[in-house]
């Protein structure tokens, strides 16, 4: 995995915006809508640890000095890292547990 440290880009994929990011969240709900229970099983186990080793690729200080990269903004890539893995894990386990309660 390589890390990305001095490019300037932007932090969301175009034709995405801060505006219009929710059509960005609904196109990560629609694709994997057909993938089995193990095959997203699977995909969240590689994920996860693909982004736990490029959490693991940054210093201390690459991490949590605000502003550090270009591409990060104001804040600081933890925040980052902290909103990629276990703010969106908690929000995802609260969904699935409302889904399961649904069902029974």
């Amino acid at each position: 995995m390589v890390k990305v440290i001095n490019r300037k880009s932007h932090f969301l994929p175009a034709p995405y915006n801060w505006r219009n990011y929710r059509g960005l969240n609904r196109d990560f709900w629609e694709k994997p809508r057909s993938t089995s229970l193990a095959d997203g099983k699977r995909l969240l186990q590689k994920s996860h640890t693909e982004v736990l080793s490029l959490i693991e690729s940054f210093s201390d200080e690459e991490l949590f000095t605000k502003a550090y990269f270009p591409w990060s903004g104001a804040t600081s890539v933890g925040v980052y890292c902290v909103s990629a893995t276990s703010s969106h894990y908690n929000w995802a386990i609260k969904k699935l547990k409302r889904q399961i309660k649904s069902l029974a």
